[in-house]
């Protein structure tokens, strides 16, 4: 008996795709990319064959408990995302600044292609509503 696991999974159309570059040719737009799960994401996406687009904003926050990420850890994601043979575009930016995550997001679709998944991970507090930009689409939004 064969005890060896197979990677692969099948598709709809009964061909097989190696689970393991599942998001191969596939963009994906992070925030709060700089360490923490924002990293991690970043790193597990790129091993599985995805472009990344991330931001960070690379300072303290007034709320958070913790310090904040550096630009040199937002350096180091990039560095462990080509590690992992992805790709990453990655810009100083603050998610709550509609403005700035947009002008991030297009510039990375410009080298990247259009997004396929999103994750905006914030570290301060839960997101609030009725904020500037809210239910506004950025780019690629389907």
């Amino acid at each position: 008996m064969d005890n060896r696991m197979d990677h692969r999974m099948g598709n709809a159309d009964g061909s097989r795709v190696d689970r393991n570059r599942r998001f191969e040719d596939r963009v994906v737009f992070i925030s709060g990319v700089a360490r923490g799960q924002g990293r991690s994401h970043a790193v597990g996406f790129a091993r599985e064959g995805a472009r990344i687009i991330g931001i960070d904003i690379c300072s303290d926050l007034e709320h958070a408990p913790y310090p904040g990420a550096t630009e040199e850890d937002l350096a180091e994601t990039v560095r462990l995302v080509e590690q992992e043979g992805g790709a990453m575009h990655a810009e100083v930016a603050d998610v709550r600044d509609y403005r700035a995550t947009k002008n991030a997001l297009l510039a990375g679709v410009e080298l990247a292609g259009d997004r396929d998944r999103g994750d905006a991970g914030r570290g301060d507090r839960p997101a609030e509503r009725g904020g500037e930009g809210e239910d506004r689409p950025i780019a690629g939004d389907r």
